[in-house]
């Protein structure tokens, strides 16, 4: 089963790279968050990343907006396919004491060279200065995922956060 998702991986991106079309926008019909407390994430919905967004991750910004921090799960935390992953996040003030712009909260989560905004998923776990996911799910799918934030506070600047999980089978 799992070796027809991958082929419809390649078939979209390669339809994708052949027509001019945005990968990311045919991703978003592939994946659709269940009316309950879980948040879907599907990697066959994933688009490669661009040259300009590599090269911007491999050089690491000041963090000069928000603190950014991550309650839970842990950097790194391993979890098993069918467990469920709680995600909470605080975003204090900069260290001047200006406030978080939540409105300005940006999500994308990554496999490799694949990723995938899911910021509008996100939007409606939102409470104050704070993210609180429930439940994660990945739909059966295994390996390192990364997720990454990005906040600005209301002066502007901005400040990022990565944190990683490992599904195992």
């Amino acid at each position: 089963m799992r070796q027809y998702q991958y082929k419809a991986l390649w078939l979209t991106l390669v339809f994708c790279l052949s027509t001019g079309c945005e990968p990311l926008l045919l991703a978003d019909l592939l994946i659709t968050a269940p009316a309950g407390a879980s948040l879907a994430i599907d990697p066959v919905a994933f688009a490669e990343l661009s040259a300009e967004e590599m090269a911007r991750l491999r050089g690491q910004q000041p963090q000069e907006g928000p603190q950014i921090e991550l309650r839970s799960p842990k950097n790194h935390a391993v979890f098993m396919g069918n467990e469920s992953i709680p995600v909470h996040l605080e975003f204090l003030p900069s260290a001047d004491g200006v406030e978080p712009d939540m409105a300005t909260i940006e999500v994308e989560v990554r496999k490799g060279w694949f990723g995938q905004d899911i910021t509008n998923k996100v939007a409606r776990y939102v409470k104050g200065t704070a993210v609180r996911v429930p439940s994660v799910d990945f739909q059966g799918y295994t390996g390192d995922f990364q997720f990454l934030i990005r906040i600005r506070d209301r002066q502007g600047r901005l400040s990022e956060e990565r944190f990683n999980v490992t599904i195992e089978a």
